[in-house]
C-alpha cells in the first residue's frame, strides 16, 4: 500500500492516476510509521467514498457469552486475560480492541496473526474464542452457526444483519472501528476533473445491480462529496489517533 501510494502521489495530476485510499494508507499509516514517503493531507485530494465497512466482534459458540455485556463479565470473571485473534500491531481490530479494553476494564489479550485466514480458521475450529472482522469475511460462519456475533463497531447496524446490535445498543457506548476505501487524486488536479470523476463515481454506485451487491457484502456504500468525504476522513484519523494513545502505539 505504502509504495502503491507514494506511485500515485507522485502521479500527474490530470485525472488519468486515481488511487485507491483507505483507512490504513490515511489514517493508520502516520501513527505507525515515522517516515512515510507520502503525507496524506498533502498529496492527495479526496474525491469520494465507495465503501465503508465496520468490524463486528464474533466468538466461538463455546464461549459463554450470548451478548456484549455477557462477555465482558466473562472477560472480569475470568483470572487471566481473555484472548482475541487480530491482525497485528495498530490494525483496526486492536485499535478497536482497545477502545473496548479502556471503557469496560476487561484486559483482552491481543494475540497477533499473520492473515484473516489463519484466524478465522482458528475461531470457526475454537481454538481461538473470538476476533474482529467485517461482514464479507465473518458473515458465512455467523449464519452457519459456527460464530456468534455480539456487536458491531458503529453508529449504526449493518444492512445486511440488522438483527446484529451497535456496540452502543449492546451497553459499550463510544467504541467505533473498522475500513473504509475511497477515490483520491493527486495534489493539484483541477476541481472539475474532480467534480466530473465524483459524479461518475456517484452514477456507478447506484446502479442497482452494484448496489444491492456490496450491500449483501456488509458494505455501507458512499457516494459522499469530496468536502464530506475529507472531513471524515479527518474524524477518522482523530479517532485512529486517541485508540492509537490508549494502545501504547508510536510510530517506528
Amino acid at each position: 500500500m505504502i509504495i502503491a501510494a507514494e506511485a500515485a502521489a507522485k502521479s500527474a495530476p490530470d485525472g488519468y492516476t486515481l488511487f485507491l485510499g483507505n483507512g490504513v494508507t490515511h489514517s493508520l499509516n502516520p501513527l505507525l510509521f515515522k517516515s512515510l514517503p507520502y503525507r496524506p493531507d498533502r498529496d492527495f485530494v479526496p474525491v469520494t467514498l465507495i465503501t465503508a465497512g465496520p468490524l463486528i466482534l464474533v466468538v466461538h459458540p463455546q464461549v459463554p457469552a450470548r451478548t456484549l455485556a455477557e462477555l465482558v463479565a466473562h472477560g472480569k470473571s475470568k483470572p487471566d486475560p481473555l484472548p482475541y485473534a487480530m491482525l497485528g500491531r495498530g490494525s483496526p481490530g486492536h485499535l478497536v480492541m482497545e477502545q473496548l479494553k479502556a471503557v469496560t476494564g476487561v484486559p483482552f489479550l491481543a494475540v497477533p496473526y499473520k492473515s484473516t485466514g489463519s484466524m478465522i480458521t482458528d475461531v470457526v475450529g475454537g481454538h481461538m474464542p473470538m476476533t474482529l472482522n467485517y461482514w464479507s469475511v465473518v458473515g458465512t460462519h455467523v449464519r452457519s452457526g459456527k460464530m456468534r456475533a455480539l456487536g458491531v463497531a458503529a453508529s449504526r447496524r449493518l444492512d445486511a444483519a440488522p438483527e446484529i446490535l451497535t456496540f452502543a445498543e449492546a451497553g459499550v457506548p463510544g467504541v467505533e472501528g473498522g475500513g473504509w476505501q475511497g477515490i483520491f487524486v493527486p495534489a493539484g488536479t483541477p476541481k472539475a476533473i474532480i467534480e466530473r470523476l465524483y459524479s461518475e463515481t456517484v452514477r456507478v454506485l447506484n446502479v442497482p445491480e452494484i448496489r444491492s451487491q456490496l450491500i449483501e457484502t456488509g458494505a455501507e456504500i458512499g457516494g459522499n462529496s469530496p468536502e464530506q468525504f475529507a472531513a471524515m476522513i479527518r474524524a477518522d484519523q482523530e479517532r485512529s489517533k486517541k485508540a492509537a494513545a490508549l494502545a501504547g502505539l508510536a510510530p517506528e
